[in-house]
């Protein structure tokens, strides 16, 4: 398998960072973002980040952060057309994540949490439904 032969370290992350900084403004910029890109989401998914992992399984952006980066960079896109595109993620991002956990505390969790009274409902409702007769 692949994965038993594949390091990925934090370490490979360095160089390809250096690379991505001096190839900008050349015709390899675009390949050296990939690069740099598509190696940090491979480390960040395969690393244990310890506490913070711990945080984020009680407290889930995701969804918010899913539902509402879109919209927020389209509107920064219309209000300030000439925004370098890392201005625009920097803002977006310290926009979006306040609304995130926003979403998280007053909608979504309360909304999760009504999955265990649902399924209670339920299942007195398919308890009572069925019968059973004995015959004499």
């Amino acid at each position: 398998m692949v994965r038993d032969r594949l390091v990925i370290t934090a370490l490979a992350l360095l160089p390809l960072a250096a690379l991505f900084v001096f190839a900008q403004g050349t015709r390899f910029a675009e390949l050296t973002t990939a690069l740099l890109i598509g190696y940090a989401i491979v480390w960040a998914a395969s690393h244990r980040f310890g506490p913070l992992r711990a945080w984020c399984n009680r407290i889930d952006l995701s969804f918010g952060v899913y539902i509402y980066a879109g919209p927020i960079q389209q509107a920064l896109i219309d209000a300030a057309p000439a925004l370098p595109p890392i201005a625009n993620t920097a803002i977006a991002f310290a926009l979006v994540l306040p609304l995130a956990l926003l979403s998280w505390v007053l909608i979504e969790h309360p909304a999760l949490s009504l999955r265990a009274v649902l399924r209670r409902k339920l299942q007195y409702r398919a308890s009572a439904a069925t019968l059973t007769i004995v015959p004499r």
